[in-house]
Formats: structure tokens, sequence, C-alpha cells
């Protein structure tokens, strides 16, 4: 499997850790609690816990470690901030989309991470267009053991979507491993699992998807697993993705994806490049 980069690597070796650490604090909270680290102050919900760290920054990085149970609630991470649960089968995230909410259930920032949980985006009105996790930040941000379901529960909602950046950040390094993206198609649109946008003339937006699972049923529209255009560039390793539209689709050299042993289940556009 060919190397990730060192930017990559090295972030991802800082992150370890963290993570590690932080789910332990987690997993031993009570339920529907929510503990900042370094400080030790409580909460009981994810963004009063965020909103409460004022002065994160490289140097000074923070978790909140989040306790098993259902947090019903949007999240605005920041800068420097890591949002990590006790494990994926007890650490719930589950907001309900509006009509024409801009928000996703998680909307990132930089230099952070999001680790160890599950985030539910059921969809709600025609027009909500529920998602997963938007990408908002520009540098890097890392999503490690997150399980995203969107669409679920005979949603309404025109468009879904997993992980997305439409009118979030169109550049940055987004690494996303050992992770799954459950994803059922609106009653109006399409449903996608990763949905990537760059920007003429700006720095690139790096996607790195390790030892994943996307899983996409149609909608009206069709389904995707992952779309990348205008200077998006993804290279996916030892993964799986299935969609019948198109499993791995973009539109064209400037916006590159390479698939490096993965499964591939459904077709491939014709400029992504797939190595056994």
């Amino acid at each position: 499997m060919p190397a990730i980069n060192e930017q990559h690597q090295a972030f991802i070796t800082q992150c370890a850790p963290i993570i590690a650490n932080t789910k332990s604090i987690a997993a031993s909270l009570a339920p529907n609690t929510v503990q900042v680290w370094p400080g030790g102050a409580v909460f009981t919900s994810i963004q009063a816990a965020i909103d409460s760290i004022t002065h994160a920054s490289q140097d000074e990085q923070y978790q909140v470690a989040v306790g098993s149970g259902t947090y019903k609630e949007n999240i605005v991470m920041k800068d420097y901030v890591y949002v990590i649960g006790a494990e994926q089968s007890l650490t719930t995230i589950t907001a309900q989309a509006k009509e024409n909410d801009p928000l996703a259930v998680v909307n990132s920032a930089s230099g952070c991470g999001i680790s160890e949980l599950t985030i539910n985006a059921p969809g709600g009105a025609a027009n909500a267009a529920p998602a997963g996790i938007k990408i908002c930040g520009k540098g890097f941000f890392h999503i490690s053991g997150v399980t995203i379901n969107a669409g679920t529960g005979g949603s309404k909602s025109n468009d879904v979507k997993g992980i997305h950046n439409m009118y979030g950040s169109p550049s940055g390094d987004v690494i996303i491993g050992s992770s799954m993206i459950n994803i059922n198609g609106g009653a109006g649109g399409e449903g996608i699992g990763i949905n990537l946008f760059g920007a003429t003339g700006s720095a690139p937006l790096n996607v790195t998807i390790e030892l994943s699972t996307i899983q996409v049923n149609p909608g009206p529209q069709g389904c995707y697993g992952v779309t990348a255009a205008t200077s998006a560039a993804v290279v996916l390793n030892e993964s799986t993705i299935t969609a019948s539209t198109y499993a791995l689709d973009n539109d064209g050299s400037g916006s590159p994806i390479t698939a490096n042993q993965c499964t591939i289940n459904g077709p491939v556009s014709k400029n992504v490049v797939v190595n056994p």
C-alpha cells in the first residue's frame, strides 16, 4: 500500500495518543456527561464543552471526552480541539436537519479531529439535505473510528451526504481512517458518501481515506460513493466503496481520485485511477 504523505503521517502519529487517552476518559464518564481536558470541567452537552475553550492553539490543544449516550445537537468545532467518544456503539451525536439548514450534524475546524463515536443525520423536510460532517477548516482534520448514518428513518430530504464541504472550505487536508459511512438517498435527490469541491486558484483540498467502508443506497437521482471536483484530490487505501451510479466519480485531471487495493462495487468514471 502506498505510504501516506509525511505531513499526514505526522498528524496521525500526533493524534494517536490523544485519541487513546481521551477515549479511556470518555469510557469512564457517567452517561451523557462531557469533560474537557486539560482542566476537567464537566458539561451536559458537547457544544457547551467546546464553547468553554477560549484559547486553544497548536501549542495548547484540548480534548473533549464525550461519555456514553445520545447527544441531540449540531456541533461546531474549534481549531485544535479534539472531540472523542467512548466508542462507536456507546456515543452518538444526532441532529434532525431542517429545511435549507446550512449546518451538518458536525461542522469541522482546523488542526483537530473527531473519533470513536456515531453520527446520525436522519433528515427531515423536503429540502433539508442532511449531512453527517461538513468540512469547514483549512488545516488538517482527522476523522477516525466514526460511523456516519445519513438519510435513515424514511427521510424526505432531497439530497443526503455523509461528508461534504459544500459552502465550507475549498482547501485543506482531511484524513479519514477506520470509519463507516452508510447513506440512504433522499426521496427527491441523490445519496453521496463523500462529496468534495475545491476552488479554482485556491490551495487544493486533499483527502486521504484509509481502511474505511462507504455504502450508498440510491435515491431517485442516483447514488455516488466518492465524488471530487475542481482541485479536490482523493486517495483511497484498502477501503470498500459501494454505489450503483458511480462508486468513484471525478470531473477530470484537476480533481484526481486514486484507489489503491480497494474493493469497488459499482462503476468508476474514466478519470479515476484504480491500482490493484
